[in-house]
């Protein structure tokens, strides 16, 4: 599913309180709302938590404040280019629809993989 263009995940999340045990919590959301550049397992964020319901909760950013990289090329500098190019593609477009990508950025990137088959 998408809103304004932007997916919407499922994520299960621990939740950790002062003084409390924690617990997990399934929250759907878009993960561009999050100010968060990469989200994956071990990010740890900052959350506000409904003190009469503890499954409801908003996610707010996380805890580390994450850069983002000026350009594509730096995201992608040092990792290994997949030789299938419809797996590039793939992946290139969801960075695209995800917000880690300018249109500018894709189409430039999209045109490299095109040139190397």
């Amino acid at each position: 599913m998408q809103v304004n263009r932007a997916h919407v995940y499922d994520f299960l999340l621990e939740v950790k309180l002062p003084g409390r045990p924690a617990y997990q919590v399934k929250h759907k959301s878009r993960a561009i709302d999050w100010n968060a550049f990469i989200v994956e397992p071990g990010v740890r964020f900052k959350v506000k938590v409904d003190p009469g319901d503890p499954q409801q909760l908003v996610v707010l950013e996380p805890v580390t404040p994450q850069q983002r990289p000026e350009s594509i090329h730096k995201l992608l500098a040092g990792l290994e280019r997949p030789s299938d190019p419809v797996k590039s593609l793939k992946d290139l477009q969801s960075m695209l629809d995800n917000g880690l990508i300018t249109p500018d950025e894709y189409a430039q990137k999209k045109a490299e993989i095109l040139a190397r088959l």
